[in-house]
């Protein structure tokens, strides 16, 4: 917001200081506001758009929060802009009058202008290499929710997780799977012992762990052999053993109508996560039991959902921002076609990022996936300016 906000108030005093002195300061704040007023609010309305677009356009909740008091930020920055500033330019230029700084001459920017459009054909040919450049690179982004990146290596919680939790516990990923069916039914416990075998046998999961080992356990006490009770009953009698311990109610509800099937898994690529999950369903579709129910949970499916999303929630906010951002500078300059123009530096701005991105092997994530909002609500500004400005030059320049 400081970054953003003090624009407004830049614009706000440019202009007044530019101005041709009228000798009363709030004629002049007045006359200030009403040459860059639409601009300084199109500016504003098109970068709350840029950051409402996160409200409507993410999945994460955080996301859009940060996007709804990021746009309520830019609104108060803007009122306080368009009242306060002028208010306390008038009442400091009422008691130090001789604080007025002259206007500043412009010949820098006018050749700088000459020299821009005498070389006009050199800068779009430049301009259309590096769009090129950018559009070759964004097939190359990842997607990628890794927490564990967020932290450099060498940091306590890395060295935890990648030296104690994947080589001494099989990792600190939860895999849960829930099965809704008569739990103290063998053959229900048979076809959870089939999807603690098939675990089992996946890369990166380990440990598989469900009522199934203690009641094998207690069986094999028994002299019974490691193996689940052919009866029911012998169930029940196992089962008198292990009731009211803790571990019972982690594993099975109260009713013995549900159970959890829970393993361990490393972190790993998000790709392997993804298609960990796949390979998971697929067998507990093909498994199809008609004595229970499988449904997969755990963080690894969290995992999968937020990196689909990712990528759903970065094309929404695009198209949501952009749409909004082309209707209103298509308002201010009173054309499509101006209004197009004035995009054409934020798509070249996110062509060259996102291009920059996918040729370094920066990922789109949870951090990166604002990049896109943002660029569009504080770079558009810049445009709406220089082309309030140029409207305004055209008019008063002869023919």
């Amino acid at each position: 917001l400081i970054a953003v906000g003090s624009a407004y108030g830049i614009h706000v005093l440019n202009s007044f200081y530019q101005s041709p002195s009228t000798g009363n300061a709030i004629e002049q704040a007045g006359a200030t506001l009403q040459k860059i007023g639409i601009a300084l609010l199109l500016a504003a309305v098109t970068t709350i758009a840029g950051f409402v677009s996160f409200i409507f356009g993410s999945y994460l909740t955080m996301i859009q929060q940060f996007g709804l008091f990021a746009a309520l930020g830019v609104g108060f920055a803007l009122i306080t802009a368009a009242t306060l500033v002028p208010a306390l330019l008038t009442w400091f230029s009422k008691r130090s009058p001789a604080a007025r700084k002259p206007e500043r001459s412009s010949s820098t920017g006018a050749r700088f202008g000459h020299w821009l459009c005498a070389r006009r054909t050199l800068i779009l040919v430049i301009g259309l290499i590096l769009s090129l450049a950018g559009l070759t690179g964004i097939p190359r982004i990842q997607r990628k929710v890794e927490i564990l990146d967020y932290f450099k290596p060498g940091t306590p919680i890395r060295q935890a997780e990648e030296q104690i939790m994947n080589e001494k516990f099989g990792g600190s990923i939860p895999i849960q799977i829930l099965v809704r069916g008569e739990i103290q039914e063998p053959a229900v416990l048979y076809e959870m012992q089939k999807v603690q075998d098939f675990l089992q046998t996946l890369p990166h999961v380990h440990n598989p762990f469900s009522i199934v080992d203690l009641l094998c356990e207690l069986n094999a006490a028994m002299d019974e052999g490691w193996q689940i009770p052919d009866h029911q009953d012998k169930v029940a009698n196992l089962w008198f053993l292990i009731e009211g311990e803790e571990i019972v109610s982690q594993l099975v509800n109260a009713e013995r109508t549900e159970a959890l099937i829970q393993a361990n898994l490393n972190f790993a690529p998000m790709d392997e996560l993804t298609g960990l999950v796949d390979r998971i369903e697929t067998f507990l579709q093909e498994l199809d039991s008609p004595v229970c129910t499988f449904a997969q949970t755990g963080l690894h499916l969290i995992y999968k959902n937020l990196d689909h999303s990712l990528l759903q929630s970065q094309l929404l906010s695009l198209l949501l921002s952009l749409g909004l951002v082309l209707i209103m500078i298509s308002l201010l300059v009173g054309s499509l076609r101006g209004g197009i123009i004035g995009l054409v530096p934020i798509i070249f701005t996110l062509v060259i990022i996102y291009g920059f991105m996918g040729y370094t092997g920066i990922p789109l994530d949870i951090a990166t996936v604002l990049v896109a909002g943002v660029s569009i609500g504080i770079g558009i500004d810049y445009a709406i300016h220089f082309l309030n400005r140029f409207r305004q030059e055209i008019r008063i320049t002869p023919e």
